[in-house]
């Protein structure tokens, strides 16, 4: 077997790490946007039925969950 058939990892531990804690900050990324959307969609659907200042404190608790 020739030395270029055969492939090796080469890339360090550390340099994985680095690829690992950058997933987990796409995770909470997405998190934040799924949030932020219910926001919006909460005050959307809100104001179709109650009065502002209610919506904007029952979404907010939505936001902050």
């Amino acid at each position: 077997m020739l030395k270029e058939d055969i492939m090796h990892n080469i890339l360090s531990r550390s340099q994985l790490d680095e690829w690992r804690h950058f997933e987990t900050t796409v995770d909470e990324l997405d998190s934040d946007l799924d949030r932020i959307n219910d926001y919006y969609e909460c005050l959307i659907e809100c104001e179709e039925t109650d009065t502002n200042s209610a919506c904007k404190r029952v979404c907010k608790r939505v936001l902050m969950d």
